[in-house]
């Protein structure tokens, strides 16, 4: 290909792309990066530039060992600030070190865009931090450490599980968390959530109708659980009085499940109702949540008055019960002690393996567990959730390998993968909620094959 064919391709690319030399100054930018900068390119040439763009680290070339993946960069000069997506790599220009920068413009809905590129920005930080933190402590009490220097880290792995919750809802505003298809109870939801919920509200109060096993549809637990945030925040700021009260329910009505969203605060005009449905009008954290339902085959339905309050009804295709699941290669006989401290989720787990054959202990907490381990030696396999009352469920891990060191343990944790160190990893496999009723036998029986 001969460089004017190559000049008319570096032309033709609908996205912005500069080509930088080893000092970051600009050698050359195609035609939509010309458009995109307009008159301001010809001073820019002139300047380093990561003098006016940069991440929200303040850095723009990535060191050797950085992730070279698109990331949120800022873009400011001339009186002008955006945002914007790019990837920043090395190449060689003219066979010395160079860089190529590859911007993406937001397009679409600007609020809903804008939040999904803070989202992914802060979510991005957050897991930086939480790694650091979570593989840390994760590390410590797996080496069974004294007692007062074990509560201290149990308070921070409690604290880690909740930054973790909120990183997760992060990743999935920003639209970097492929939504999953799983059962999921809205009054379950609901009571799980419902501290991050208060917390939202702020000054308000919150009455929860809801129960454990109500109101059955298909979701993503992970993306439900952010929707509820954010309309506990929408509804929060948009109460209108200095004190009120927020009530949740769950409605099943046959072939369509609600879960309403009911305040006592100073209601909507018609016409304020006719603009939350106005791509101009609910905000971003409104916007994410009617996308959300949406994308959950749902819609959201508004019944509001002034000075009458207003009630969010969240309406989803109600969940079908599939037919029971008796798969003869994951049938067993064995002996499984399952560790849990949320009660609904020890006895599904209890229920979901007991059908298939196998022995179930329970125990829903580490002392409880601890006692357990010393009288029976029989157990085939531990099934052990990482944070527990009393004793932590990694002390408990560390307490089965100093007499076992051969002896099957499955972790269970609200943390994904990626923020737990390998040095974890490594020694316990992990089983990361929430998860299904196949990928929970599954891993059983390939374990108990091991």
């Amino acid at each position: 290909m001969t460089d004017p064919e190559l000049e008319a391709l570096f032309d033709a690319l609908p996205e912005p792309l500069l080509v930088c030399d080893e000092d970051g100054l600009i050698v050359r930018a195609n035609t939509a990066a010309e458009r995109f900068f307009g008159a301001e390119l010809e001073d820019l040439l002139e300047h380093p530039a990561d003098t006016w763009l940069r991440d929200e680290r303040g850095f723009l070339w990535p060191k050797q060992d950085d992730d070279q993946g698109e990331r949120v960069l800022l873009y400011e000069a001339g009186g002008r600030a955006e945002r914007l997506l790019g990837v920043v790599r090395p190449i060689l220009v003219e066979g010395r070190m160079g860089w190529a920068v590859r911007l993406r413009l937001v397009t679409g809905d600007s609020r809903v865009q804008g939040l999904q590129l803070v989202s992914s920005s802060i979510a991005g930080q957050l897991a930086v931090q939480l790694r650091t933190i979570i593989t840390a402590t994760t590390k410590e009490l797996m080496t069974q450490p004294q007692h007062g220097l074990a509560r201290s880290m149990r308070r921070v792995l409690e604290a880690a599980e909740e930054a973790a919750r909120l990183q997760r809802q992060l990743e999935v505003l920003s639209g970097e968390r492929e939504l999953q298809s799983m059962p999921v109870y809205l009054g379950t939801l609901v009571l799980d959530n419902q501290r991050s919920i208060r917390a939202a509200l702020g000054r308000y109060d919150l009455e929860v109708e809801c129960s454990h096993g109500e109101g059955r549809i298909e979701g993503d637990p992970r993306a439900l659980a952010a929707l509820l945030v954010e309309l506990a925040e929408w509804v929060g700021r948009h109460h209108g009085r200095p004190s009120g009260l927020l009530r949740l329910a769950v409605q099943d009505r046959g072939g369509r499940v609600r879960l309403l969203f009911s305040d006592d605060g100073a209601g909507l005009s018609a016409a304020q109702r006719a603009e939350l449905h106005s791509p101009d009008g609910p905000g971003l954290g409104l916007a994410l949540v009617f996308g959300m339902v949406a994308q959950h085959g749902g819609r959201v339905l508004v019944d509001s008055a002034l000075g009458q309050g207003t009630t969010f009804h969240l309406e989803f295709p109600a969940g079908v019960e599939a037919p029971a699941q008796d798969p003869v290669s994951n049938r067993g006989d064995e002996t499984i002690l399952v560790v849990e401290d949320e009660e609904v989720i020890l006895r599904w787990v209890q229920v979901t393996l007991e059908a298939l054959g196998y022995t179930v202990l329970t125990a829903s907490n580490g002392v409880e567990a601890s006692a357990i381990l010393r009288s029976r030696r029989d157990i085939d396999l531990r099934i052990i959730d990482g944070i527990l009352p009393g004793i932590s469920g990694l002390e408990l891990i560390a307490e089965v390998h100093a007499t076992d060191p051969g002896a099957r343990v499955l972790l269970m944790t609200d943390f994904s993968a990626d923020l737990v160190g390998h040095e974890v990893l490594d020694r316990v496999p992990m089983l990361e909620k929430p998860f299904t009723p196949s990928e929970l036998v599954d891993r059983v029986r390939a374990m108990l094959d091991t």
